[in-house]
């Protein structure tokens, strides 16, 4: 079955001729992965550079370090600097933060799709313990800092724009829809379409907004059939399902989802363990309170950095050689962070 790298190799007709479509959202999305090199900072952000720019062999080395997968993430870039649909592409107005003491990773960038419309893609998690460490605080936290970046972030690029279009996989899509439902009304009616693709969820009370009720309906999320990011916390009623070749939660990856032609292939229903796994975590949710949630939060995040793992990456990568020390590092918590564990942990029986 054809993946995302198929569709690039092939799709040659530029936006002029071929309207965006959501296979073009998601290789915009999953771009802002792609780790740029030192020069593009030096280069005026209203102006930016060609896709077809970027391409310096000498940097392939780092280029692609925070994708999920670099080596269908390079053959994929190849293609986009080849193709007479990619390669002119200006991407411009990067901006970048990492920051501990506020638990913030934000990161987005712009695409010309051409003189009227611009996309926006806003980045998922990468491997920092900061950045991993805002995804689980949006259990109590809302909204987190890189919310609030992303809003600024389409606030100041849209108000030049005259069509927008927003997307982003993983933590980005969050991030897309969240500044689509809190910007203003003039940038709403400027937005096209918001893409979602695996991302989180909100509160259940973000989504009962004036806001969100008029951005609603141009809202495109979109999950793999055992979807386990992507159904976290309250979701658009509308999701679309579609066919990984993957499973469980490798099938974040979206080089894992299926193809054809424009598009990506449709499932039926979420599969069953996708389900009783989302059950099983609202009900967690569900028997912890915010307090006991964010106790949750650092004590699972205390334990991980104990074991001394430089990054996310690195504790998943070692999680059989760093598991005594997590054990040890449970011991050494004191009693009010252990509560919310057991809590969890009964829960989920």
């Amino acid at each position: 079955m054809d993946n995302l790298v198929n569709y690039t190799s092939s799709c040659f007709e530029t936006f002029e001729k071929k309207a965006l479509n959501e296979l073009d959202a998601l290789v915009f999305s999953y771009f802002s992965y792609f780790d740029f090199p030192s020069f593009f900072d030096k280069i005026k952000t209203a102006k930016g550079l060609k896709i077809k720019d970027l391409n310096y062999l000498e940097y392939y080395d780092t280029f692609f370090n925070g994708t999920f997968n670099p080596k269908q993430a390079r053959e994929m870039f190849m293609t986009l600097v080849a193709s007479p649909r990619y390669r002119d592409i200006r991407v411009r107005n990067k901006v970048q933060k990492l920051d501990q003491e506020s638990e913030k990773q934000f990161y987005a960038i712009t695409f010309d799709i051409d003189k009227d419309t611009i996309f926006i893609a806003f980045r998922g998690t990468d491997a920092s313990f900061t950045g991993w460490k805002e995804d689980f605080n949006m259990a109590f936290k809302y909204p987190i800092p890189s919310q609030t970046e992303a809003l600024k972030y389409l606030s100041k690029i849209g108000s030049k724009a005259n069509k927008i279009i927003i997307g982003g996989h993983s933590k980005g899509g969050n991030l897309a829809i969240y500044s689509a439902f809190n910007a203003s009304e003039e940038i709403q009616d400027k937005i096209i379409s918001v893409y979602s693709f695996d991302g989180p969820g909100f509160p259940l009370e973000a989504l009962d907004s004036e806001g969100y009720r008029r951005i609603s309906e141009k809202i495109v999320k979109i999950v793999p059939q055992s979807s386990v990011i992507g159904l976290l916390l309250k979701n658009p009623e509308n999701i679309r399902i579609i066919r990984s070749s993957s499973v469980s939660l490798l099938q974040h990856d979206p080089f894992t989802w299926q193809v054809y032609e424009d598009g990506l292939v449709e499932a039926k229903k979420l599969s069953r363990d996708a389900i009783k796994r989302n059950l099983k975590i609202n009900k967690v949710l569900t028997n912890l309170s915010d307090k006991d949630r964010q106790l949750f939060v650092e004590a699972l995040f205390e334990m991980i950095e104990r074991t001394g793992a430089t990054d996310f990456d690195d504790f998943l990568k070692n999680l059989l050689k760093t598991l005594p020390s997590t054990i040890a590092s449970y011991i050494m918590l004191d009693d009010e962070k252990k509560g919310p564990i057991i809590k969890a942990l009964k829960a989920l029986k």
